[in-house]
């Protein structure tokens, strides 16, 4: 078959750039014709290039009429609908974080709707459009991503690797690493080393703390895995929560409770160098991405042709989406930087609280001293030389620089 695969941005590495970039390599490997689309590029489209993906910079290296689309945001929803207004597509539903990774609610622009996991597929359900909607599990390379070696028998690294976690969380997770004696990296768009591709950087931890894709990544690497970002924890992931876990994608939204510092330090205290051993086998049992595309080409297989045109003006709602989304992710990052002024405003109103602290025990304690009978007979000792001082600043001033009047000596008067 031949296949476009579009998506709005590859700049990054995030969860849905590496989704594409999966199932782009899956499928080349099993034979089909696979271009690689999107908007924006840098990361993603290098990561791309290396797995040898055709990647298209802009519709002009795109394929006359493909056989299926593979898209996963309404704006090149929209945008593949103008240009292909007979090829089915296949809407991949990524996330429920931003209304870009929904699906368009006009009626015939996708074929099929499919969710990763149940919280998706919840809001999928809940949309006014009526669409059809396949559920499949998250596809992980189990070739790329896998061990290069084992668990230390005592935690020493531990890795959060999130574009989203910063401010008090973090501050918490690090807080408990070092109650434990783990020295933990930080890898994302909040972390001082930005974004690091991560098939190369969680071999290092015995650890990993996340959400979502890294939580699968890291278990196929062989690693412990912990389920804590932006919207909170749900724990290790293990051989009996795994089931529970995985069908919220580690999204940290599956139990009650909430994961504060003190629950850190007894989870982490629990650590087990077996968990990495049964977090692989989850994986490929479960995730493999051969699956995941073997499942997706039989979708593409069944899904029929448009009939016709979809009515609408397509170009100005890819427009409209893409210009919504811009201002969501502005506002996402402008209130990231916003907590993190507000927390050091918040120290710096702690430092400020100090020195007065330390300025009222000094005055105080100097006050103390100036009330002595101590102090005041050194005053008192110390007058006449004070007042030979004075005296001596009064009559021995030197000339200003320029001056041809030499000074006058101490206690002579002048002619």
């Amino acid at each position: 078959m031949e296949i476009v695969l579009s998506t709005s941005s590859l700049e990054a590495l995030g969860g849905s750039e590496t989704y594409v970039i999966t199932i782009g390599d899956h499928l080349q490997r099993l034979g089909h014709e696979v271009w690689l689309h999107a908007l924006d590029h840098g990361t993603g489209s290098a990561m791309a290039r290396q797995l040898g993906l055709r990647v298209c910079r802009n519709d002009r290296e795109l394929p006359e009429r493909p056989d299926a689309l593979i898209v996963q945001d309404g704006v090149v929803a929209y945008q593949m609908a103008v240009r292909y207004p007979r090829v089915p597509q296949v809407f991949v539903a990524l996330s429920d974080l931003f209304d870009l990774q929904l699906p368009p609610q006009l009626p015939e622009v996708v074929a099929v709707v499919v969710a990763l996991y149940d919280r998706v597929e919840r809001r999928l359900r809940a949309l006014a459009l009526p669409q059809e909607i396949v559920r499949l599990t998250q596809p992980v390379d189990v070739e790329r991503f896998k061990p290069t070696r084992p668990l230390r028998k005592r935690p020493l690294v531990a890795l959060a690797m999130s574009n989203y976690l910063h401010g008090q969380r973090m501050a918490l997770l690090t807080s408990a690493c070092e109650e434990r004696g783990i020295q933990l990296l930080q890898v994302g768009a909040f972390a001082p080393a930005g974004e690091r591709p991560s098939v190369l950087v969680l071999n290092e931890a015995d650890i990993v703390f996340g959400k979502a894709r890294v939580i699968y990544e890291a278990m196929a690497c062989g690693r412990a895995a912990y389920v804590f970002d932006h919207n909170g924890g749900d724990g290790w992931v293990t051989a009996s929560s795994f089931a529970t876990l995985s069908a919220d994608n580690f999204g940290g939204q599956s139990r009650a409770d909430v994961t504060d510092r003190e629950r850190l330090i007894v989870d982490l205290a629990a650590y087990d160098p077996g968990m990495g051993t049964v977090n692989r086998d989850l994986v490929v049992t479960h995730n493999s991405a051969t699956k995941h595309v073997a499942e997706l080409v039989r979708i593409l297989h069944q899904v029929s042709p448009r009939r016709a045109h979809v009515g609408g003006p397509l170009r100005e709602l890819a427009r409209l989406v893409r210009v919504a989304h811009r201002a969501d992710g502005r506002a996402f990052i402008l209130h990231a930087e916003t907590e993190r002024l507000a927390a050091r405003v918040h120290e710096l109103e702690d430092e400020l609280a100090s020195a007065r602290g330390a300025a009222a025990q000094a005055w105080h304690a100097l006050s103390e001293l100036t009330a002595t009978r101590r102090w005041r007979l050194v005053q008192a000792a110390l007058r006449p030389a004070d007042r030979l001082r004075g005296r001596g600043r009064r009559q021995g001033k030197r000339p200003q620089r320029g001056s041809t009047h030499p000074p006058r000596r101490f206690g002579r008067r002048a002619a």
